[in-house]
């Protein structure tokens, strides 16, 4: 039985970019090519969606491509990755958004190592652009947090891992060719999306899995390019600490937070 997933996470409903799933680059979806990349690890992956119709033409797509499909609750991830995890038998995963298309495999297999040694509740990357790698989950951790939390909408969901005492966090530094926080690989807006147009239109010619590290000695090159799409940071770390800056515990758990 395989034991270790990446769970691609992809719903039509988007606040900030219209109809951000199907916008077409290189003449696929955002969901066709984020399946691309996440298939590019390795790993067996499971789509988790959500139990709207409006989310039928993401499973059916994800069933074409080979990817198993869990369906579940639209506002609670944390609670659609538990069924996912308990329906596939996952003892660990590594939880990657629909909208990063530029995961980059060898911090895949690097956090598997890392847990297969240390066995960590969670590990997660420092120092990476956002949009190239997820968050990775130990499925008995998970099912800690989902009998801890005190609310049902939990995007922004790995502070659940970091911000709670109870448990073991690893961390994996990027490499130095790779470290460039200042540069957004993930798609929230229209600017992300000219950039990855632009990307895309120059690499995917050379295959599926093309590295981060081609694509980062690219922008390098055109720092016009780069940052293009830097206006929003702020924007973005701003709504992010906003929604998603604390835990909300059952008061008997509430000594466990990390303020």
């Amino acid at each position: 039985m395989k034991k270790y997933f990446i769970f691609y996470t992809a719903r039509t409903g988007s606040s900030r970019l219209d109809n951000k799933m199907w916008q077409q680059i290189a003449g696929k979806t955002v969901v066709e090519l984020g399946l691309e990349r996440a298939f590019g690890c390795g790993l067996p992956v499971v789509v988790c969606t959500t139990f709207l119709s409006e989310d039928d033409k993401i499973a059916a797509i994800a069933k074409k491509m080979g990817a198993n499909v869990y369906r579940g609750s639209v506002e609670d991830i944390l609670e659609r990755y538990l069924g996912a995890a308990k329906q596939y038998g996952a003892e660990f995963f590594i939880a990657v958004d629909g909208d990063d298309l530029f995961l980059e495999p060898s911090y895949v297999k690097e956090a598997i190592k890392d847990y297969k040694k240390n066995k960590f509740d969670a590990i997660f990357c420092e120092g990476l652009p956002l949009g190239s790698y997820g968050f990775s989950v130990k499925t008995s951790a998970l099912e800690k947090v989902c009998q801890m939390k005190n609310e049902h909408e939990t995007q922004g969901w790995a502070r659940y891992f970091t911000n709670i005492k109870l448990f073991k966090v690893g961390v994996i530094k990027a490499r130095p060719e790779h470290n460039f926080t200042e540069y957004r690989l993930t798609l929230d807006y229209a600017e992300d999306l000219h950039l990855i147009k632009n990307l895309y239109k120059n690499f995917y010619s050379l295959g599926k899995n093309f590295s981060l590290s081609r694509v980062i000695s690219f922008l390098v090159k055109h720092p016009k390019l780069a940052q293009s799409n830097w206006r929003r940071r702020e924007e973005y770390k701003k709504r992010f600490k906003n929604l998603y800056g604390r835990v909300y515990l059952k008061p008997e758990f509430k000594k466990y937070e990390i303020r």
